[in-house]
């Protein structure tokens, strides 16, 4: 892929530090006008994942089986991992840009849109042992959040999870905001885990309320 002044710029406004990330676009082919970030483990191109900066159609593209390993097996940012890391997991790539500080000991970990760790993926993370573990999805997964803390915790890691605001991701908030989300971050009780699943599900709810009374809209007499 090719970097221009127009994505360098676009990367620089979501907080994307181009001299930590491998990301770049391409003129031509379907991924025209997408922000192409690629990955790797132990050196190896493992898997990339394209996000719509100007182009047409869906908001992200991910390689088929036969374009890179199954995202399920891929832990973005393992090779940065470090006994004295904190990782940080977040949703998407410019998330994990967002809270990525190397200086700092942070580490951006996206989970490629997936709030859950894979069975591979938690594998990977505990032979890496992190000094620390923050949870940090978006603010209206909170239900997925403290499934994550639970996985996490299994793993018998350090877990901390940060509290986002409602309908905000870490990009939104930008880094200097989510250092101090990030700082402030603490372990989850029992009633946390039941008050964030309970509130995840009424969210949910409300979602699917919303797209019946917007569909009954649309298809009702005109």
């Amino acid at each position: 892929p090719q970097i221009s002044g127009t994505l360098v710029r676009y990367l620089q406004s979501r907080h994307v530090d181009m001299d930590a990330w491998e990301v770049g676009m391409f003129d031509q082919t379907h991924l025209a006008g997408y922000a192409v970030f690629l990955f790797r483990m132990d050196g190896v191109p493992v898997y990339w994942q394209a996000r719509n900066v100007c182009g047409t159609g869906p908001k992200s593209r991910n390689p088929t089986s036969e374009e890179g390993f199954p995202r399920s097996e891929v832990l973005v940012n393992f090779d940065h991992i470090k006994p004295e890391s904190t990782v940080v997991l977040c949703e998407g790539p410019f998330d994990a840009a967002a809270v990525h500080n190397p200086d700092e000991g942070m580490v951006g970990v996206c989970l490629l849109g997936k709030p859950l760790l894979t069975k591979t993926q938690s594998h990977l993370l505990q032979s890496a042992n992190p000094r620390r573990v923050v949870c940090c999805l978006d603010g209206d997964a909170q239900s997925e959040q403290a499934r994550l803390y639970n996985q996490v915790e299994r793993l018998r890691l350090d877990v901390s999870a940060a509290t986002m605001p409602p309908s905000q991701d870490p990009n939104d908030l930008g880094p200097e905001t989510m250092a101090r989300l990030i700082q402030a971050a603490s372990p989850l009780t029992n009633q946390d885990r039941v008050l964030m699943q309970y509130r995840g599900s009424r969210q949910k709810s409300g979602k699917r309320l919303l797209a019946r009374r917007r569909f009954s809209w649309r298809s009702g007499p005109r």
